[in-house]
């Protein structure tokens, strides 16, 4: 069986290098995407086991990542890693069955991804 291959996706750079840093694992294949356009053109175009997106970016809302990766991925794992606590934000996810974690959670990001 081959490394999980997991997406991260934030449009802050040192955001971006941290959660590499902290998601490493010899079993994960981490990739990053600074945008919600790159997000949705690799999703379209790679093989994708779990994922990490932020909510706020520059160019979209994260929603669309996690409707389109749900669509293509029905049964990856998703986690919306946001600085926003929403209880219309946790509902929204559970929808996608996706977890909803506050930055920075990332002790429970990390379990679920890896």
């Amino acid at each position: 069986m081959g490394k999980r291959r997991v997406l991260l996706v934030d449009d802050n750079p040192g955001v971006l290098r941290a959660l590499v840093r902290y998601f490493a694992h010899p079993g994960v294949e981490l990739h990053t995407a600074d945008g919600c356009r790159e997000g949705l053109e690799r999703i379209a175009s790679e093989t994708w086991d779990a994922f990490s997106f932020d909510l706020e970016l520059p160019d979209g809302q994260g929603w669309s990542l996690v409707e389109a990766a749900r669509a293509r991925f029905p049964d990856a794992v998703i986690v919306v890693l946001t600085a926003y606590d929403s209880e219309q934000g946790a509902a929204r996810a559970a929808e996608h069955r996706a977890l909803y974690l506050i930055k920075p959670n990332l002790a429970a990001a990390r379990d679920a991804l890896v």
